[in-house]
């Protein structure tokens, strides 16, 4: 069981803690992302992952929590970081454009090529002076032609 200072962390913490310690780590950007520093090279080396893993563990042990299997910690870690390193993750240097955007020139003059012509509206007639008024009679009709009996009970049905 992982404890921190004799209280019992659970797994899903556990991570939470370790994912605070590397987002403070040096070779991420310090935005508090897990996005790694642009002078870090995509995908990262072994080297440098191993430094991490081995850092993590020490400020780990430093806040007190114990009782952790270390393979596992350290497969994690490996995992994120591996998955921060993954090209075209995490923000993108200052200054570099971005690869999927189109021209803001190109596409202004797509859609006004692509647009339909709009029909004309005829404009709305005016009223006259003296308007007819007309009256519309309406009448109710009964949904049904037939009833229900009054008394189900009786043989007869009306009674």
């Amino acid at each position: 069981m992982i404890t921190e200072n004799g209280t019992g962390l659970s797994t899903t913490q556990f991570y939470k803690r370790i994912k605070a310690i590397l987002k403070e780590d040096p070779a991420l950007d310090g935005s508090g992302h897990l996005y790694l520093h642009p002078a870090q090279t995509k995908p990262l080396d072994d080297l440098v992952i191993v430094s991490i893993q081995s850092h993590t563990l020490e400020v780990l042990r430093a806040q007190g929590i114990v009782g952790f299997d270390e393979e596992k910690t350290r497969d994690f870690i490996s995992v994120v970081l591996r998955y921060i390193g993954l090209p075209h993750r995490g923000g993108r240097a200052p200054g570099t454009p971005r690869l999927n955007k189109k021209p803001k020139n190109k596409s202004k003059q797509k859609t006004k090529a692509k647009a339909k012509p709009q029909p004309q509206k005829p404009q709305p007639k005016q009223k006259r002076r003296h308007e007819e008024v007309r009256v519309i009679q309406v009448t109710v009709k009964k949904a049904r032609t037939f009833h229900y009996p009054r008394d189900l009970t009786t043989p007869g049905g009306d009674s």
